[in-house]
């Protein structure tokens, strides 16, 4: 229920027998007392009272969600704080208000304040379901602030890193007080050929992106390609703490690139999850492509190559038809949720 507030001064109605000196004491006092108060808002910052309207927990989380969705976030992050101090909730949903109170500052370019409520989240609660992506985040806002000695000695704390020579903590490279150990780069790079493989899984089989990552590690876990690919991630990381200096990511140019490339990744992840629930090839699968379609494997002398020689490129034509499947039926579930009408235009027609 909506209270109409009325904000119109009446100014034609005097209230008479008022002493015109006590008028003007009063007058003073309330000056003075707002000086004070003034200068109390000027020092120390003003934040919202938890419960200032007299808002039960339920509303305020109601307004918190509805200025979520007008996309007036940094709003909406101080009505969840009000929600925090005036709700009755456990630790493991107050972990979760404040992880999304960090997401709404950081995409928000606050950096500071989205790092201090991470850190409040984690203080709450351990949730597997958002750890992972907590540690990520708050290594992106210790990176955006330029705090690398700060970010690196977090990692150390929570890897419990030492200089000892075994069992991979043996350090093979030092940037300032991050010690870079011998499993640490191991996993970079293992993390690294998990991002190039994803960018041909759907030309791949699961077995054949297992053998193909285990060729690519052992590969690169030569000692000779080792040491060129700890040389290239140096080179590369000092380069970054250079452009992170210069606040290069609030280059408006890099700003909209940047949007552009996470709009098209978030798309593609989206995609990736509805291939991976939805697409099941079979060996069978593949055998009816391949006897359906033998005029495309056939090699120059008009023989026909065999069904093993052929698998790779098989999976892939018989992935590409099952990828367009799913997004055709994507496609008219969307289309339908967000009321889309497409106006054809007249292509290379005059007017």
């Amino acid at each position: 229920m909506e209270e109409k507030l009325n904000l119109t001064l009446d100014r034609d109605k005097k209230e008479k027998g008022i002493n015109t000196r006590l008028v003007y004491f009063l007058l003073i006092v309330t000056i003075l007392l707002g000086g004070s108060n003034l200068a109390l808002f000027l020092t120390s910052g003003w934040k919202p009272v938890a419960g200032r309207n007299n808002l039960s927990a339920d509303r305020l989380e109601e307004l918190a969600l509805k200025l979520e969705r007008q996309d007036l976030l940094q709003s909406a992050a101080g009505v969840w704080r009000e929600y925090l101090a005036v709700s009755d909730v456990g630790e493991k949903e107050k972990a979760t208000i404040w992880y999304r109170i960090g997401k709404i500052y950081q995409e928000g370019d606050d950096y500071q304040n989205a790092l201090e409520a991470y850190y409040h989240s984690e203080s709450f609660a351990e949730i597997d379901n958002i750890k992972s992506e907590l540690s990520r985040r708050t290594t992106e806002c210790l990176e955006r602030l330029g705090m690398f000695a700060a970010l690196h000695e977090e990692l150390r704390e929570k890897t419990s890193v030492s200089g000892e020579n075994n069992d991979g903590k043996e350090i093979v490279a030092e940037i300032e007080n991050w010690k870079i150990t011998k499993s640490e780069m191991e996993s970079l790079i293992e993390n690294e050929i998990e991002i190039m493989l994803s960018n041909v899984a759907s030309s791949l089989t699961e077995e054949q992106r297992i053998v193909q990552k285990e060729k690519m590690l052992e590969n690169a876990f030569n000692a000779k390609n080792r040491w060129r690919w700890l040389q290239s991630y140096i080179i590369e990381e000092l380069i970054y703490r250079a452009a992170m200096e210069k606040k290069l990511y609030k280059d408006p140019d890099y700003k909209r690139i940047s949007r552009q490339a996470e709009r098209k990744m978030l798309v593609q992840r989206f995609l990736d999850g509805e291939y991976n629930s939805k697409i099941s090839i079979k060996e069978e699968d593949m055998r009816e492509y391949y006897n359906a379609h033998r005029e495309e494997f056939k090699d120059d002398e008009g023989g026909l190559k065999s069904f093993d020689d052929e698998k790779q490129q098989i999976y892939a034509k018989v992935r590409e038809r099952q990828e367009a499947e799913v997004q055709r039926e994507l496609m008219e579930k969307l289309m339908n949720r967000y009321d889309v009408v497409i106006y054809n235009p007249k292509m290379g027609e005059s007017e």
